[in-house]
């Protein structure tokens, strides 16, 4: 999943196998990569919180912890995609960089 381009964006991808959480602002990549990869099916929760921390969890457990500079101040430009990052890579990846699995569920929240 992903939404934006190199400058105000986030993504939420596996590589290698790994989930990693992927904030750009103002040009800079921010990342919160899991260790190892999940066994069988799998939920994933991404946050990035008001004062720019970054969780990544598996399974309801913290398994990695990032720093961004905080909120975004404005919405991303580019659309939302589900499955791959169709316009402008956002993380460490060459567009679209498409998900070889199966998703099943997709929520976003905004507070």
């Amino acid at each position: 999943m992903a939404q934006g381009g190199n400058q105000r964006a986030y993504a939420l991808y596996l590589q290698a196998g790994k989930p990693v959480f992927s904030v750009h602002q103002n040009g800079t990549l921010y990342s919160a990569a899991a260790l190892q990869t999940p066994q069988g099916r799998f939920s994933i929760d991404a946050r990035l919180e008001k004062d720019g921390a970054m969780m990544l969890s598996v399974n309801g457990k913290i398994v990695a912890r990032g720093k961004a500079p905080g909120l975004f101040a404005a919405q991303p430009v580019d659309e939302l995609s589900i499955g791959e990052d169709v316009l402008s890579a956002v993380g460490d990846y060459e567009a679209p960089f498409a998900l070889q699995g199966k998703i099943e569920n997709v929520k976003v929240n905004a507070q």
